[in-house]
């Protein structure tokens, strides 16, 4: 008897505002934005990140998959503590679609 295993895939929205042309893309959900299936064990990530300049500042979110399930301690050495607002995993189908705002 064979028995085939079939491994759950997450989706998650993807979209990382320090690399488009706005940084206020990712900011909000709509149908321009990607969801990509993660690899096995990953969980989704949404992150609220104020982008401090000259001009003051500026609110966005990170989505994204994550296979480590450390992002958000990983996190905490690539900005400083008052930057991030929120961050959140979770392991649901397209669960990173909260706007994180203050």
């Amino acid at each position: 008897m064979a028995y085939l295993h079939i491994a759950e895939t997450l989706q998650c929205y993807s979209c990382l505002s320090f690399l488009q042309s706005d940084i206020n893309t990712c900011l909000n959900l709509d149908d321009q934005t990607e969801v990509v299936t993660c690899a096995d064990g990953a969980s989704c990530v949404e992150v609220g990140v104020d982008v401090k300049s000259a001009d003051g500042i500026t609110y966005t979110n990170q989505r994204f998959c994550d296979a480590t399930n450390e992002a958000c301690n990983n996190l905490k050495g690539i900005y400083k503590s008052d930057e991030i607002r929120k961050c959140r995993t979770c392991s649901t189908d397209k669960c990173n679609n909260s706007t994180l705002s203050r």
